[in-house]
């Protein structure tokens, strides 16, 4: 039986190192560990470097037991949950730390059972989720690197009113507070070692979904009604950082829906009506999004640059369907699973898109007529709305 234990070691120094780690690394043959521990490390250790992981692995292959040192404490954002997948079998032992998480906390006076936590450690940071829930939460707490540092962060807060905590090099001699707001740190370098909890006193928050005159309209920009869009919204495959592109997006009513419906969402939409952007642009910021990219021109001009999608919506296309329907053709070519959900109200349209779309997979077509209550004279009667065809299909 493989032992293996994973302590919480601080970022290099003594300074907050729990009793149970430092006996831990004294009774050890074997350490894994990050060079930044190297000060913490007896010089009569036998230390595997952990400056490639699977090198470290392999050579652990061979070893009956081991100290894997981490930064922090090992049961948030460390190398823990692959520790476990790589070595199933093994008899696992985590000494917690003290992390970086606790002590900022502990400066500010605040919990952090109740903070949205993130980390660009060894990960993508979704930016556009991060910013969406900084202005819906009132606690996001950020583990920072060196790309994503606490001065470019703060670039990207710079127009909310928020407070924010940043501790660096947190468990070191050397480590320092800060309290202030975005604009107090934008041109402040910071080292690699950095934590942010940033506060939001007034978070944005929508109580219901929003219907047709929740958004911002104008007269020549049409809407695809609220009726229609909860339809979409159930046909799109919505998962976590799912890319989307929105065709002809009008007032943005659907990329707006797929937003709030999964923040975490990276939505293009493509619309070339010079007022259709300024009122996508409105409701962007009237519903506090940031996981919106606004495209300015026709589609078949500007889906080649786009990331390749995991959805496509067309809800207007200007003649350019044959030329679209060749791109997701495209994507069949290459393997590449993705929804395809469309609406139409001209025959043209829907000959056009029934003739693609019924040979993919997952093949659904359904017209919807809705009507609505209206008032007139002092009475009130059913007002029908044109009828819509929703198609939706996967290509794989």
């Amino acid at each position: 039986m493989r032992n293996i234990i994973i302590a919480g070691a601080g970022i290099g120094e003594n300074l907050r190192l729990t009793q149970e780690v430092i006996n831990a690394i004294e009774n050890s043959e074997y350490i894994i560990a990050a060079r930044v521990h190297e000060k913490i490390i007896p010089a009569d250790k036998k230390i595997i470097w952990l400056d490639d992981f699977e090198r470290a692995f392999k050579i652990l292959d061979n070893i009956s037991s081991a100290l894997i040192l981490v930064s922090g404490d090992p049961c948030i954002y460390s190398l823990m949950p692959l520790v476990k997948k790589r070595f199933p079998d093994a008899e696992i032992k985590i000494l917690s730390g003290v992390s970086s998480l606790q002590i900022i906390c502990a400066y500010a006076c605040e919990t952090w059972n109740d903070a949205k936590i993130f980390s660009c450690h060894g990960r993508e940071l979704n930016t556009g989720y991060f910013l969406n829930m900084i202005e819906r939460e009132h606690k996001i707490i950020l583990f920072c690197d060196k790309h994503n540092t606490p001065s470019c962060i703060c670039e990207k807060l710079k127009e909310m009113r928020l407070k924010i905590f940043i501790g660096e090099n947190l468990g070191m001699a050397d480590e320092k507070f800060y309290v202030g707001t975005p604009d107090d740190f934008i041109n402040k370098k910071f080292g690699s070692y950095s934590i942010m909890l940033i506060l939001n006193n007034n978070p944005f928050e929508l109580k219901n979904f929003p219907g047709d005159n929740d958004f911002e309209r104008a007269i020549n920009i049409p809407i695809t009604n609220e009726i229609i869009r909860q339809v979409v919204l159930s046909r799109l495959d919505l998962k976590n950082n799912s890319v989307i592109w929105d065709i002809g997006a009008g007032t943005g009513s659907i990329s707006i829906s797929a937003a709030l419906k999964n923040l975490s969402c990276k939505i293009h939409a493509i619309e070339y009506k010079s007022e259709a952007l300024k009122i996508i642009e409105a409701n962007i910021k009237k519903f506090h999004l940031h996981n919106i990219n606004i495209i300015q021109g026709h589609a078949l001009d500007v889906i080649n640059n786009l990331p390749e999608p995991d959805n496509i919506f067309i809800g207007g296309s200007e003649g350019e369907l044959p030329g679209i329907f060749e791109r997701v053709k495209y994507f069949i070519e290459a393997g590449k699973n993705l929804r395809l959900v469309m609406t139409c109200v001209t025959p043209e349209n829907f000959n056009t898109a029934y003739d693609f779309m019924k040979r993919l997979k997952n093949f659904e077509c359904v017209q919807i007529q809705a009507n609505k209550l209206k008032s007139a004279g002092g009475k009130f009667f059913m007002n029908a709305c044109n009828p819509v065809i929703v198609l939706s299909s996967n290509t794989l």
